[in-house]
């Protein structure tokens, strides 16, 4: 799998709990020990302030609640493969 098909596998289940609060923060924090995880292996000094990292990860499941109540147009994975 591509980076830019696993990006949208990663929305695509995470649209699936977009409804309820509690799994998007398990699903948050995961993300967040995950990304912990690679730095230290890695020894890794981001370019973005680690906040940013997940603020970024915030807003796209903010972004997802919204889709899933219809305030906001998602964009069909086809369009996402076509900029490949």
């Amino acid at each position: 799998m591509t980076t830019l098909q696993l990006h949208a596998e990663l929305l695509r289940q995470l649209s699936y709990i977009a409804d309820d609060e509690t799994y998007l923060r398990k699903a948050l924090n995961t993300i967040k020990r995950l990304v912990a995880e690679k730095n230290e292996s890695v020894g890794m000094v981001s370019e973005k302030p680690h906040s940013e990292y997940l603020s970024d990860i915030q807003e796209m499941c903010d972004n997802v609640k919204l889709i899933k109540a219809g305030k906001l147009n998602g964009r069909p994975v086809e369009s996402l493969l076509d900029e490949l």
